[in-house]
């Protein structure tokens, strides 16, 4: 298959491409600008690169040309900030998030275009209270940001279109190495407290994860995926609890003793709230690295950062 990928170059977009090259599938990405293509290495050379504007409809149509399916990845806000992203502007906000998905999907329709997977949030949920149950795939949305209330009638376009295949994903944290090195999760608080002063305010607080590469398997599932599974559907995405709090524990214990094969012996964590079920991408054979991709990612951190006792 020819995929075109948008936000090919941020985090989730990274690991998507590298699913789909992995997969032997034809991957074409859409950029702003040369930033980013060489942190591919050589797979850059892999990668047809078409560098333009989503807000331009030329841009927009020589991207879909000749496409199977989109991965619609990208997604513009304030550095840093997805909720409350918008900063001042939230008409811009919207116009280039909501009104440029609108746009892609309509051009993916008239370029031919059989498949589109799109990014979601789990802060289509914000608004719910606490859940003593997981919430399920077809749980109604209740955002509170405009950020959540995009991808929330970002999912929602899907149900308006019958000639072209739509669904969309909603992972929860996202965590695993990125590019650069240092703005990789939990690297500042990690390298803080091991190699540094240990002046970074580290949370307790219980929180869901998902690791980015999960988040891409679970995309390539749904672009292979019999439509009648995924057409006009919402998928949870979320893996395991933590916290900041553990997680410096365990990079501790890496540091001091090595790997860490089980997790039988961390202290229980109390539930998050409002926690994901992934039951619908379980069912198409979605299967997560749980705890042991936590630590293989805690572990090469300790050793990218050079952290030593």
């Amino acid at each position: 298959m020819t995929i075109a990928v948008t936000g090919g170059t941020g985090l989730v977009g990274r690991f998507v491409v590298d699913k789909l090259l992995g997969h032997q599938h034809d991957v074409r990405v859409l950029a702003r600008s040369m930033d980013g293509k060489e942190s591919f290495g050589e797979r850059q050379n892999l990668i047809d690169w078409h560098f333009g504007d989503m807000n331009d409809t030329t841009s927009v149509d020589s991207f879909l040309s000749n496409v199977d399916a989109v991965v619609h990845a990208a997604f513009t806000h304030l550095p840093g900030r997805f909720r409350g992203g918008e900063g001042d502007d939230p008409e811009r906000f919207w116009e280039q998030n909501f009104v440029g998905t609108l746009r892609l999907v309509e051009r993916a329709r008239r370029a031919g275009v059989s498949r589109v997977v799109m990014l979601s949030s789990r802060a289509v949920f914000d608004g719910l209270d606490f859940e003593p149950e997981e919430i399920g795939d077809q749980e109604p949305p209740s955002p509170t940001t405009h950020y959540g209330l995009i991808k929330a009638a970002i999912e929602q376009l899907a149900e308006l279109y019958n000639d072209i295949a739509i669904c969309s994903v909603r992972p929860t944290g996202i965590y695993g190495l990125t590019h650069p090195r240092s703005k990789t999760k939990w690297w500042k608080m990690l390298t803080n407290h091991i190699s540094g002063p240990g002046d970074v305010p580290v949370d307790s607080s219980s929180r869901t994860e998902v690791h980015g590469s999960d988040v891409a398997a679970a995309i390539s599932l749904l672009l292979s995926a019999n439509e009648s599974k995924m057409q006009g559907k919402s998928f949870n995405c979320s893996d395991i609890v933590t916290s900041e709090q553990q997680i410096l524990k365990l990079t501790q214990r890496i540091v001091n003793e090595g790997p860490i094969l089980s997790s039988v012996d961390l202290d229980p964590l109390e539930k998050p709230k409002n926690t994901m079920a992934s039951r619908a991408l379980v069912s198409l054979g979605w299967k997560p690295g749980g705890f042991r991709r936590l630590t293989t990612t805690l572990e090469q951190i300790v050793q990218l950062a050079g952290m030593r006792r």
